[in-house]
């Protein structure tokens, strides 16, 4: 192992989001980039989220700022990796990394992540604290950095991630989390880990887009399966989430892997984020007796709302094909969620209310094992709504009340979502779908298996305990 660097890999925190949403114990973005520098150099990995705090107003900020340079003073440090994950951490990232280059001048500086793939010119004002932005996948660019074949220059130096091999990558190392075992020796929280990488969809709502690479690729399924028994032999965990942007594009990768983790049958619950059109009945029969949640990114029951997401060419078939998937789940006793966006630019009172009909017959049918995860569109750079904004300000009449709402001093997580579909709506009655989906929520926990039911008032709606 090299001594010659320190590397210390950072998540900044966020400024003003809601306390009450769910906190990440272990951001698996710097898990990955560990394991990967971990054999070369002397690395730390450190959350400022969790060692600090989520600050969410001016006087909170500031005191985070103070505790933060205090900490992070006690630090040794070469070269620091700072994840800007989402748009999110905009405002921590560019705070920390003036604290930073404070406490060593002469350190170099590496922003990563989704919204610097997006927006690099948000990290090359005067006087940036930064000395390279990596665009896209960060193991590569960051050893190069280290390693000193890219040199430093009077700006930030914008990097081009290079795509790994992911059945090159070493499994993920572990010894730093050990230590957030309870007293039964198991890490209490979800565990999100990565087995794929890439989409090759193109809803025009994501950030996936903004890494740059298109595709898909996968870890073998051995390589999955073993790397998941190294999580439950160090960690046991409660449950764990297969966090890839979709899951089990290749099916014979995906009915192989499904098989292999079928024969471990594991007490804990796994969840699985996947499009609806890539599961089929025999992915069921695998899934089938195991403690799985399947999340499907439906997105909306409007036909017209599919196509203006890009989300199929057939939304018809689509849709008609998810209703007999989720019955075929529901009669294997396989939990699935179906996540909805509503507010998406393009939506009128007539898309909502195709939504809430699908929805409504959806669960018709008793002992459903189908749930369902609601919200508003929320509006991110480096998506295809971003970069197309005048096309749906022109043809809808879709308003972004601050396209740039990351710079704002305010609440992020309700400013992001600040949107004006289209002219069919204003912003006294932009929340109508609320107030539907609301009439509909006696007729959602009517439809459940008692099953299913307890699964969802147990780790989502506390409301139903």
């Amino acid at each position: 192992m090299s001594q010659a660097k320190k590397i210390l890999l950072l998540f900044p925190s966020i400024f003003y989001f809601p306390q009450e949403l769910e906190r990440l114990e272990v951001k698996s973005q710097l898990l990955y980039l560990y394991s990967y520098l971990k054999p070369h150099f002397d690395v730390k990995m450190v959350d400022l989220e969790t060692e600090i705090g989520r600050p969410n107003s001016r006087v909170t900020i500031r005191r985070f700022k103070e505790k933060a340079k205090s900490f992070l003073s006690q630090l040794d440090f070469d070269v620091v990796g700072i994840s800007c994950w989402t748009s999110l951490s905009y405002q921590a990232t560019l705070s920390v990394g003036s604290i930073l280059k404070e406490i060593n001048p002469k350190a170099t500086l590496i922003v990563g992540g989704y919204h610097p793939s997006a927006v690099p010119e948000d990290f090359t004002y005067p006087e940036s604290p930064f000395d390279f932005i990596v665009i896209g996948e960060g193991e590569r660019a960051f050893l190069k950095v280290c390693q000193g074949e890219v040199e430093k220059e009077e700006k930030p130096v914008i990097l081009s991630g290079e795509t790994a091999n992911l059945k090159d990558l070493p499994f993920l190392d572990l010894s730093q989390i050990t230590n957030k075992k309870n007293e039964k020796g198991r890490y209490p929280y979800p565990f999100y880990i990565y087995l794929s990488r890439d989409c090759p969809f193109s809803c025009n709502f994501c950030m996936e887009v903004a890494k740059r690479n298109r595709g898909w690729r996968e870890m073998s399924p051995d390589k999955a399966i073993a790397q998941i028994q190294r999580i439950v032999d160090e960690l046991k965990p409660y449950s764990l989430a297969l966090a890839d942007a979709c899951f089990g594009i290749n099916p014979k990768w995906r009915k192989e892997f499904l098989g292999k983790l079928k024969e471990k049958n594991y007490d804990f619950w796994v969840s699985i984020e996947t499009h609806p059109n890539l599961l089929d009945y025999e992915d069921a029969d695998l899934l089938s007796g195991l403690k799985v949640e399947v999340q499907f990114g439906l997105e909306s029951g409007s036909p017209k709302m599919l196509e203006i997401m890009h989300k199929v060419n057939n939304p018809l078939k689509y849709l008609e094909y998810f209703k007999e998937l989720s019955l075929n789940l529901s009669q294997k006793k396989v939990l699935h969620r179906a996540n909805i966006i509503f507010n998406h630019p393009g939506e009128t009172h007539q898309t909502v209310m195709e939504t809430i009909d699908f929805m409504k017959m959806m669960m018709e049918t008793d002992n459903s094992y189908l749930f369902w995860a609601i919200g508003d569109y929320s509006h991110f750079p480096g998506s295809q709504i971003d970069s197309n904004l005048d096309y749906y300000e022109k043809t809808y009449g879709t308003q972004i009340a601050h396209p740039q709402w990351w710079k704002l001093e305010e609440d992020q997580w309700e400013t992001c979502r600040k949107v004006l579909p289209s002219k069919d709506f204003t912003w006294e009655d932009k929340d109508f779908w609320q107030s539907r989906v609301q009439e509909i929520d006696e007729i959602l926990k009517n439809s459940l298996s008692k099953e299913a039911f307890d699964h969802v008032a147990q780790r989502y709606r506390f409301d139903w305990r």
